[in-house]
């Protein structure tokens, strides 16, 4: 397990030994960014994308159609393993599993 280093209280940060991704510099982020059909990330979802990706807990806050969705589609489809989203709303979580089916991934259900 990765050593973590703490800044403040209740602050983990990456470890040294993890490589940081440069958003939304880093080529196949950006390639992602396209599949999406997203040109930008909107206020916000760069520094949720980047405390995933760096392997932080992570707690986004954000309002209806603030993007939340794509903070952990991206690091979903780069990171190893699998990915829990706990959604409270059934709706919702069909909305995102179609547009995720639309887009030739297949979600779990």
């Amino acid at each position: 397990m990765p050593e973590s280093h703490t800044s403040g209280p209740g602050r983990r940060q990456r470890s040294p030994s993890r490589k940081k991704f440069s958003l939304p510099r880093d080529r196949a982020l950006a390639e992602l960014l396209s599949h999406f059909g997203v040109e930008r990330l909107r206020p916000g979802q760069v520094e949720v994308i980047e405390s995933v990706l760096d392997a932080r807990d992570t707690l986004a806050i954000m309002p209806t159609g603030g993007g939340k969705s794509l903070c952990y589609q991206l690091p979903a489809l780069i990171m190893p393993g699998t990915t829990v989203v706990v959604s409270p709303l059934i709706a919702l979580m069909k909305d995102q599993a179609e547009k995720l089916d639309m887009k030739g991934l297949q979600p779990s259900r």
